[in-house]
């Protein structure tokens, strides 16, 4: 029987792995989250990063991932071992707050 990887809280983001933010990611939570509003690029990239290496995956479509943290999403191609966040969307919970 091969060995299996277990994944532990569905997060799916190894200690090996690299987080890159595109500039519509930073763009989009910064118009749309009002405690980033007043924050500096780093500072809201350093936070987005920290988020998506915490989060869950809701869905796989194709090498599209759907991860979730809290009810923010974001949309992220997987390029080897790199997961590229390529946008920033709110869940209908999120948006009513």
């Amino acid at each position: 029987m091969p060995k299996m990887k277990v994944l532990r809280n569905n997060a799916n983001v190894g200690y090996g792995e690299k987080i890159v933010v595109k500039k519509h990611v930073i763009d989009r939570a910064k118009e749309r989250r009002v405690e980033l509003r007043n924050k500096s690029e780093f500072e809201i990239k350093k936070t987005i990063i920290n988020e998506i290496s915490k989060s869950k995956i809701v869905g796989i479509f194709g090498n599209e991932e759907h991860r979730n943290f809290y009810g923010k999403i974001y949309v992220c191609k997987r390029e080897g071992n790199t997961l590229v966040a390529v946008t920033y969307l709110m869940s209908k919970d999120e948006r009513k707050k």
